[in-house]
Formats: structure tokens, sequence, C-alpha cells
């Protein structure tokens, strides 16, 4: 029982023929039976074939895992195989790396699967984020989840801080004065400020630069 039929619009006797269905379910399978009549009058009737209409992506699974202070693993599965998208922001008043409260952070992978695996990193500890995930198949279709939540864990240990370098720079004027540019790195996003002093000792008369409030794992002063 077919229990539909479509006509080919041309109305004319050829040899090649051609009918585009539409308003079809997707992830379906469909059975198909060609009838016509010759130039004779003669009916035609073909064998039954069956062709299947591709899934739309669907988002399930969606879970955090592996939560740190400053990291999470968002994980979730598509019925098809998807690129991924991990959409996310926070309503902290603290400013990280350039992005300010509110302000939406990405991050993912143009590689398709159907088990989808995103680390988030460089993030506040002891911190609420908000997020959505987004995966697109190879026909552009695209899904989205709705929007969760997830809270770092407390941080209770101070940052890390390695590759110290330093750069100078010498302008001959009337007086040659020296300009030092400090880098350095952090395991996690933190402030930048200097102290300094003459002599190689340390002492309690330390200069410092004015401390640079935005959070960064990079950094630098002059």
């Amino acid at each position: 029982n077919y229990g539909a039929t479509i006509e080919e619009e041309s109305g004319s006797s050829t040899t090649n023929h051609s009918i585009r269905f539409s308003g079809l379910t997707q992830g379906t399978a469909y059975n198909v039976k060609i009838n016509g009549t010759d130039a004779n009058g003669d009916s035609i009737s073909s064998d039954n074939y069956v062709f299947s209409t591709l899934p739309l992506p669907t988002v399930v699974g969606l879970t955090i895992k592996d939560i740190t202070p400053n990291s999470v693993v968002v994980y979730w599965k598509t019925n098809s195989e998807t690129d991924s998208l991990v959409e996310y922001f926070t309503e902290s008043d603290i400013e990280v790396a350039g992005y300010k409260k509110g302000d939406k952070m990405t991050a993912g992978s143009a590689a398709r699967s159907k088990e989808h695996s995103v680390k988030l990193m460089a993030l506040l500890g002891n911190t609420t984020y908000y997020y959505k995930v987004f995966s697109q198949d190879e026909h552009s279709n695209r899904v989205e989840s709705g929007q969760s939540i997830f809270t770092t864990s407390k941080d209770g240990t101070p940052p890390v801080i390695t590759k110290v370098k330093t750069d100078t720079n010498l302008s001959d004027g009337g007086s040659a004065k020296v300009q030092i540019t400090v880098t350095w790195e952090t395991d996690e996003p933190s402030t930048s400020q200097v102290s300094y002093d003459l002599g190689a000792n340390e002492s309690n008369n330390d200069k410092t630069t004015v401390e640079d409030t935005v959070y960064t794992t990079s950094h630098y002063a002059i």
C-alpha cells in the first residue's frame, strides 16, 4: 500500500524522467514503484525501490566532565557525523583575556564525529558559566542545544609562573635610557604586575608597575 501518487509534470512522452519528492520525514525509509504508459498505450510498471531520507542532527547526552577550577570538558553525542562547537559566557565582573561580562566565547573542532568532547580552558575558579552546543553535518543541517550551566570548582592554589623573559631596548637621545619589557605565562588566568629595584638582591624598597587587572594566561609589563 504505497498511499500516495505523484505524477510527472511534463505531460509528454520521454525516455528521461525526473520527479522531486517534498514534505518527506527525516531519517525515514520510503518504498517507491514507478508506473507509466508507453506510446502504444501499454502500461509499464517497475519493481519496488527503497530510499531513506537523511536524519537531521540531534544532540543527546549533553554533560560536563572533568571539572577543575580553570577548565571543564563538554561532552555530547549526535545521531549523525557533525562538527563540534561550544558557546559559553559568564556574568562575572572579572575581565578575562579581553572578554567582559556577558561576552560570548567559543571552542570546538571542525572534525565530524558522532561523539563530541570539547575542553574549555582559562576559566575562573568557583564561577558559574552559561553554555550551549552546536553541531552541523556535511549538508549544513545545524542543531543547537538549549542553554545549560556549569560551575567551576574552587581555586585553592596560586597561579604558577613560567617562561619569564626580558627584552631590553636602549634609546640614544640627550641621555641614554633603557626600557625593559618583561613577559611571562601562568597556568591559570591572573592579573599582571612586576616588582623591581636596583641591585642583585631582594630589598624592601621594590618599585612596582601598575597592575593590569585583566585576567589572562599571557602577561607583559614595561
